[in-house]
């Protein structure tokens, strides 16, 4: 379990190593319970280029959403739930 707490705002992140799970149904990030962190970074390649030498795995390369002003790229938890790092430009 972990505490992430910024201001007065705070957020709980656990994983539970008992029971383990009896599914292998993963969840679409548009499917109501889904969830995904989203990391903020300053250089989203560099974030990019270094998770990968650490052996994590990544749904696509990072691109950039001009119109939303970010530059992102979405990975894989140990667990295989969506993660995202976005440099915002």
């Amino acid at each position: 379990m972990a505490i992430l707490t910024l201001g007065t705002a705070r957020m709980g992140m656990l994983q539970y190593a008992s029971p383990v799970s009896t599914t292998d149904v993963r969840l679409g990030l548009h499917d109501v319970g889904a969830c995904q962190l989203v990391f903020d970074v300053d250089d989203v390649q560099a974030e990019y280029k270094r998770l990968l030498e650490m052996g994590v795995k990544f749904k696509s390369e990072p691109t950039t959403d001009a119109q939303a002003r970010i530059i992102a790229a979405q990975a894989f938890d140990p667990d295989g739930v969506t993660v995202e790092i976005v440099e915002r430009i």
